[in-house]
C-alpha cells in the first residue's frame, strides 16, 4: 500500500523543511503524510494480532502485555477481542 506513493515518509518530511512549497504544496504533502501514518498504522496493528494468533493464550497474552506504544490505543480490542480467540 505504501509504495503506491510517490515519495516515502522521510522524503515528505524533508520536503516540508525546505520553503520550496507554496502553501497549496505543503498542504498536500502534510494530508499525504497523515494518510501513511494511518496505513502504517494499521499494518503494525496488524501484524501484532497475527503475530498474537500463531501464539498459544499464555505467550498471547503477555504478547498483549507488552503492546507496543503505537498501539496503546488498541489495547482494550486486544485484550477483548483478539485475546479469547487466540
Amino acid at each position: 500500500m505504501l509504495n503506491r506513493y510517490p515519495t516515502t515518509y522521510q522524503q515528505d518530511q524533508n520536503l516540508l523543511k525546505t520553503n520550496k512549497l507554496t502553501d497549496k504544496e505543503r498542504c498536500c504533502v502534510k494530508y499525504r503524510m497523515c494518510e501513511k501514518e494511518l496505513c502504517m498504522f494499521f499494518i503494525s496493528a496488524s501484524n501484532f494480532v497475527l503475530e498474537m494468533m500463531d501464539l498459544d493464550s499464555e505467550k498471547a497474552r503477555a504478547k498483549a502485555e507488552n503492546i507496543p506504544k503505537l498501539l496503546k490505543s488498541m489495547k482494550q480490542y486486544i485484550t477483548g477481542i483478539i485475546l479469547p480467540m487466540v
